[in-house]
């Protein structure tokens, strides 16, 4: 096992945190181009499978963001 040092372990986290912040953007501006293809197309099943999309992302981009360090609610 590698021991690193507090500033090196906090600097990570936080490099850690900013991506996942990116990532939940980008994939927000992928839920809006596919509610726009849906809406387009007139496709029920393309809407469907955007709310599941959207559901797991927020879901998931929620947890990780919600239970950073420093930050208030559950563990």
């Amino acid at each position: 096992m590698t021991v690193i040092d507090d500033r090196a372990r906090r600097r990570l986290l936080r490099r850690g945190y900013a991506l996942e912040s990116v990532t939940l953007g980008w994939n927000m501006i992928g839920i809006a181009v596919l509610a726009v293809a849906a809406v387009a197309a007139r496709s029920v099943a393309l809407a469907l499978y955007l709310a599941v999309q959207s559901a797991l992302v927020l879901a998931t981009g929620f947890r990780s963001q919600h239970c950073r360090p420093g930050s208030p609610g559950p563990r």
